[in-house]
């Protein structure tokens, strides 16, 4: 619980008052908020640290004893007016936490993962209610003592709720006013650091979206708080970040496998897109294309880049910063380079909550692109010109004569194609540009059903074509998706796996990898080289 005093106004006291049974109990609630330096070069500035309202928080007055008298919200300006019976022992809190129940709906809060997912709150003092109106103001502050935190970071978590808010109605002003949106939990505390591990115990990995389904962790945003490493409350980029992994997973659609990236990686191409595209949100949700993020002794470092600069070479589909770019200029207003376009945010969100969300590739540039130029009086060929300077080459949703592969063999054609019972088709995984989540580390196929019926898919390791080392018996695994996540088996089986499924008219996509190219915890000694696998669909 995080503890303020309240200012302003008289206590009232007790006695007198004749027949005044209620007083009203007013006031605002604001947080400070620490800005990133102007020197570009430099982190968080506390000399500049300003007072900013709490907007659309939840206001309660309590009873001394510890009953909820009168429940409120904050308004844009962070003021709030509650009505308190006279002659009371209360109290004033304002939580960490914002719930809108009517059209566009919306709820956040923030909680402390290292204390029993505890929710924020602001407390004023105990006072009388007496028996005139009072103010009582409230005040979150950063705790910055000068040199390091010396106080409770009280602010922290209402920085937080207050970009989240930013962005939510972002989403709801530019892509759908009537949009409610799933609720939100926010993990932060001083103690969260970058260690794998316990998430009570502050071990969260990095800032991040977990949609808690393969981590075990409850589902939301964990936002990194340690102090001299790096804390993220007041890095809004990384924050409008997360919440587009988000709105991905609650009103889109993602299959990226998520894991460690950064700027120049060739990755994964559901990767790259799910991180770049969160990139140009960012920017897009905070006006300001130069993505900040603090770190270091006093957060007094800084990590940045653009959305207006052009990616280092080589440029493509497996770059987040040439996905970045396109996504950012196909917004943005500015005429920059092969930039001619100048779409809003509203068909790209349109294209994220319908057809991406519904279609049956993989959700990647393509088929986002593919949407995109096919809505009514779009200008294809600006689109084009833009996507192709950054060596993308979109002309349907599977990627089809793709020409860019990352000087990385055989990861193109992205999509090999599969028929029912037609044989086997051959491909080749490599962990040539890293693991886990880059380019070649997973293959893709693709086959279309005309009618409902069992059907197994199966890959089987063939030596032809594989290269050493070989480490390691073959261990190939097969994910299903049909119009989004239908199904896994990854069995420690070598050489072989199976999925056997009924599955309806319609087009499907495969993904094998070897086992070896995507666990973290191998060495590169362990891992196998070029893999091959021939794949097939019977029934």
């Amino acid at each position: 619980m995080l503890v303020a005093c309240g200012g302003g106004g008289g206590d009232g006291g007790g006695g007198g008052g004749g027949g005044i049974t209620t007083v009203t109990i007013s006031g605002k609630a604001t947080y400070q908020r620490v800005p990133f330096s102007t020197n570009a070069n430099l982190g968080l500035s506390y000399a500049s640290t300003s007072e900013q309202p709490v907007r659309e928080a939840i206001v309660e007055l309590i009873q001394s004893g510890g009953n909820t008298l009168a429940t409120t919200t904050t308004d844009d300006n962070g003021n709030y007016a509650l009505t308190a019976p006279a002659n009371t022992s209360v109290f004033v809190r304002v939580q960490a936490q914002l719930r809108k129940s009517t059209t566009p709906a919306r709820s956040i809060r923030v909680l402390n993962n290292t204390n029993g997912n505890a929710l924020y709150v602001l407390d004023s003092a105990v006072f009388s209610s007496g028996v005139t109106n009072q103010t009582k103001n409230l005040l979150a502050g950063s705790g910055w003592g000068g040199t390091s935190y010396t106080g409770t970071r009280s602010a922290a978590p209402f920085a937080i709720l207050d970009t989240l808010l930013a962005s939510a109605q972002f989403v709801v002003a530019n892509g759908n006013s009537t949009l409610d949106l799933p609720g939100l939990d926010v993990y932060w505390s001083p103690r969260n650091n970058s260690s794998s591990g316990e998430v009570t115990q502050g071990q969260i990995d990095s800032t991040l979206y977990s949609n808690g389904s393969s981590d075990g962790r409850a589902p939301g945003i964990y936002v990194l708080g340690n102090e001299n490493t790096d804390t993220d409350e007041y890095d809004q980029h990384v924050l409008v970040h997360e919440f587009h992994h988000f709105l991905e997973d609650t009103i889109s659609r993602t299959e990226s496998p998520g894991g460690p990236h950064s700027q120049g990686d060739r990755l994964d191409l559901r990767v790259a897109f799910s991180e770049g595209f969160a990139n140009a949100f960012s920017a897009m949700v905070l006006n300001d294309p130069l993505y900040s993020d603090s770190l270091g002794s006093q957060q007094g470092a800084r990590f940045s880049f653009s959305m207006e600069g052009n990616p280092r070479s080589p440029a493509g589909w497996y770059d987040e910063a040439s996905i970045q770019s396109v996504t950012w200029d196909l917004y943005d207003a500015v005429a920059d380079g092969a930039d001619t376009v100048a779409l809003g945010y509203k068909p790209l969100y349109e294209v994220l909550a319908g057809p991406l969300r519904t279609g049956p590739a993989l959700t990647s540039i393509y088929p986002f692109v593919t949407d995109l130029k096919g809505r009514t009086g779009a200008p294809v060929a600006a689109i084009d010109t833009l996507v192709t300077a950054q060596g993308i080459h979109v002309i349907d949703e599977w990627g089809t004569n793709e020409t860019n592969d990352g000087s990385v063999p055989r990861v193109l054609p992205f999509y090999a194609q599969l028929t029912l019972n037609g044989g086997v088709q051959a491909i080749c995984g490599t962990s040539a540009a890293g693991t886990y989540n880059k380019i070649g580390n997973r293959l893709f196929l693709r086959f279309a059903l005309a009618a409902a019926s069992p059907v197994t898919v199966r890959a089987q390791y063939t030596s032809t074509g594989s290269t050493a080392p070989f480490s390691r018996d073959s261990d190939p695994d097969i994910v299903l998706y049909g119009n989004g996540f239908l199904d896994i088996a990854d069995s420690a089986t070598s050489g072989e796996e199976a999925l056997t499924r009924t599955l309806q008219p319609g087009e499907y996509v495969i993904e094998v990898y070897e086992w070896s190219h995507i666990d973290p915890t191998y060495s590169a000694a362990e891992r196998r080289g070029e893999t091959c696998f021939n794949v097939s669909v019977t029934g």
